[in-house]
């Protein structure tokens, strides 16, 4: 019988096994995963619900710098829910890129690369692995939807932050730490977040069509990484100068290009970047809200509650309690 550190590389758990050196025993329908003493404290889970569809849910913080070096030809795609944690993601040798906190997608092209973790900064996430035999049975399934793998590697956004999709990891997670086994509530989950990415996906390539008409293919370069560097820095965004200086346009101008692709004005994007920060602030930490506000820049509770209700119809107390 072969153990995980001889197989091929099939989850998350066969490179924290193999590579790391996580000691790992099956109870019921979960794997559960420890790091050795030396390296770290915490845990990692994964349940395996259907061939092809791996769910991992960790908890831990290394003791160590650690760093793992990977070689994946097997296709697939994997949607994470980053809460914390100190990643960095460096592919094809050089283009070096740090792992945001919320949702993020990596689609295995290129198949090579490094990832760091940071020492002594607690790691908390939430991943859907979904090998291509799962995208295959989805296809088949749901053929009018866009679901297939050909699908989903034309997901180029680089936000997927939404408060409907943040949310169902929330919920993957605490059936998880409840130790729920049931397929059925996983697949169900994983559905629920492939189509709601898909139709982000295409409403984005909709307004993208749009903008081309009167924005250049560099100038939307530009655009976006104005828009990467504002959700990687949510809690102090730079200024309009700073910004000004990576897009190389005027104030004028970025305003107005800027709110053709996004649909809204900078500084009402880097609220809403805000706001999706705080949700993951409100579900995986203990901080209070009035420290969460705070966080956040605003200047009170009132105001940070008041922004929050706009934005999701509930008020901070409330989405904390039914997270």
């Amino acid at each position: 019988m072969k153990t995980l550190r001889q197989c091929k590389y099939t989850s998350d758990a066969s490179f924290f096994v193999s590579n790391y050196c996580f000691c790992h025993k099956k109870k019921a329908d979960f794997l559960n995963l420890n790091p050795r003493e030396s390296t770290g404290t915490g845990y990692v889970v994964e349940i395996n619900p259907h061939e092809g569809l791996y769910l991992s849910y960790a908890n831990w913080t290394p003791k160590i710098n650690m760093e793992r070096k990977y070689c994946i030809l097997k296709k697939f795609v994997k949607l994470y829910f980053l809460e914390c944690g100190d990643i960095t993601l460096i592919q094809n040798g050089k283009k070096k890129s740090t792992i945001q906190h919320g949702v993020n997608l990596y689609l295995n092209k290129p198949s090579s690369g490094r990832v760091l973790y940071g020492s002594m900064t607690p790691i908390r996430y939430v991943s859907i692995l979904l090998h291509e035999e799962y995208f295959d049975r989805i296809s088949m399934a749901f053929p009018k939807d866009g679901l297939s793998l050909e699908d989903a590697f034309l997901w180029i956004s680089d936000d997927y932050n939404a408060p409907e999709i943040s949310k169902i990891f929330m919920q993957i997670r605490k059936k998880m730490i409840e130790g729920i086994t049931s397929s059925m509530y996983y697949e169900s989950k994983i559905l629920e977040v492939l189509s709601l990415i898909s139709q982000r996906h295409q409403l984005e390539q909709h307004n993208y069509k749009n903008t081309y008409l009167v924005i250049s293919q560099d100038e939307l370069y530009l655009l976006k990484s104005v828009g990467n560097v504002i959700r990687q820095t949510p809690i102090s965004p730079p200024s309009i100068e700073e910004l000004c200086k990576i897009s190389t346009m005027s104030q004028t101008k970025l305003r107005e290009l800027f709110k053709k692709v996004y649909g809204i004005p900078i500084g009402k994007y880097i609220q809403q970047c805000k706001l999706e920060q705080s949700l993951v602030l409100l579900s995986g930490s203990s901080l209070s809200i009035a420290e969460i506000a705070g966080k956040l820049g605003y200047a009170n509770t009132s105001k940070f509650s008041a922004a929050f209700k706009r934005q999701y119809k509930k008020t901070p107390s409330e989405y904390r309690t039914t997270t």
